[in-house]
């Protein structure tokens, strides 16, 4: 029960530190968050150079712009991962004046769109799984505390 306790108590710290802004520079928005608006369709995978911490480490393990995604799911709403609220639904809105890009999927059949789109309105409400931030730390982190060094 204590292991529990200090485990949940744990993975909150790191987490409240990891969304903590990041002090390193971001891309500008290339476009209004009207455009964006007019443009998404449902199915689309919406790609956002995140500001924080957790972006950031996302970014340089990646080496890519692009530290988050989101699916477009219609009527101005994407469904996410978030670090504290796991699977959640967010108008558009949240990434104004967000670096962004669209990426469309190609033959993609509308029955099939709307399995997909079900699904995930589905896992709305599951925790973000933790495993990938203690994954994403295992690069960062350049000596496994518990393993033996050579010498």
């Amino acid at each position: 029960m204590i292991y529990m306790a200090l485990k949940k108590f744990l993975i909150n710290q790191l987490i409240n530190f990891l969304e903590q802004p990041s002090f390193h520079l971001t891309s500008p928005p290339t476009h209004s968050i009207e455009l964006l608006k007019k443009t998404l369709r449902p199915g689309d995978v919406l790609l956002v150079e995140g500001q924080q911490r957790f972006s950031t480490a996302i970014k340089y393990l990646t080496q890519s712009n692009w530290s988050h995604a989101a699916l477009y799911i219609g009527g101005n709403e994407l469904i996410e991962a978030d670090l504290k609220e796991g699977v959640i639904r967010i108008p558009v809105d949240t990434y104004q004046g967000f670096h962004t890009r669209i990426c469309r999927p190609v033959n993609l059949q509308p029955e099939h769109l709307e399995k997909i789109i079900a699904s995930l309105v589905q896992k709305q409400g599951l925790s973000y799984d933790i495993i990938n931030i203690i994954n994403l730390l295992k690069y960062l982190i350049p000596v496994h505390p518990f393993k033996k060094l050579k010498g």
